[in-house]
């Protein structure tokens, strides 16, 4: 199974150094992601690649509804009243940092 996130780095770095994948990538995001990368979107899921600019900010906010997060060992063992901060969870303990994102 490929992780979102490394997928997401993989599709960016080689956006940035192939001009034929790029322009394929913005023509047709969800051919061009399958068959590159061998993976399989469900037939219904929309695939959007946007190309950036230096002067945007893009804030993208989960579907709305409950959302299930799997969360390890340690990230239990701070919720359940072990040493540590249970503010941290979500503030990038559970998921980390995008690569190429910085705060604002």
């Amino acid at each position: 199974m490929t992780n979102k996130h490394s997928l997401e780095a993989r599709i960016t770095a080689r956006a940035v150094n192939d001009a034929t994948f790029r322009r394929n990538l913005l023509h047709d995001p969800k051919a061009t992601i399958e068959r590159e990368f061998a993976v399989t979107f469900p037939a219904n899921a929309v695939v959007r690649v946007e190309q950036g600019s230096n002067n945007t900010v893009r804030v993208i906010l989960p579907a709305s509804g409950p959302t299930e997060v799997e969360l390890d060992e340690a990230q239990l063992s701070n919720i359940n009243g072990g040493s540590g901060n249970a503010g941290q969870i979500g503030g990038g303990d559970v998921f980390g940092p995008r690569p190429g994102y910085r705060d604002l």
